[in-house]
């Protein structure tokens, strides 16, 4: 929260969302609470964050969120796609590699 409010806050000091492209998102999910263990009286118990076996190396195969402000988010809209999730049903997702492609359209270029 505290790294978005500085990048909105920059974003108000450097061009606003006329000149700004705000993308958040995530690499992978992690996970999950597992393997939660009880412990003595007043403590807090064990556990472990993430998905465990299955050679995702921590990581699931769960869809992550995407956020979007500024100039070019509007890009995201011809991009979407109507997918059936496995625990939301259906949703609009953006395959990751699309959004290096949004990236690299709102760079504008410095003529030499």
């Amino acid at each position: 929260d505290e790294a978005v409010a500085a990048t909105i806050d920059w974003i108000g000091k450097n061009g606003g969302w006329e000149q700004n492209l705000l993308i958040i998102t995530a690499d992978h999910d992690t996970g999950y609470l597992n393997n939660v263990k009880p412990t003595e009286a007043n403590m807090l118990p064990t556990a472990q964050w993430g998905a465990t076996g299955g050679g995702h190396g921590g990581h699931t195969n769960r869809l992550v969120d995407l956020y979007t402000m500024g100039v070019g988010s509007e890009m995201f809209d011809k991009l979407a796609k109507k997918q059936t999730d496995f625990e939301r049903g259906e949703v609009t997702v953006v395959d990751n590699t699309d959004i290096f492609k949004v990236m690299k359209a709102a760079i504008p270029v410095v003529e030499k």
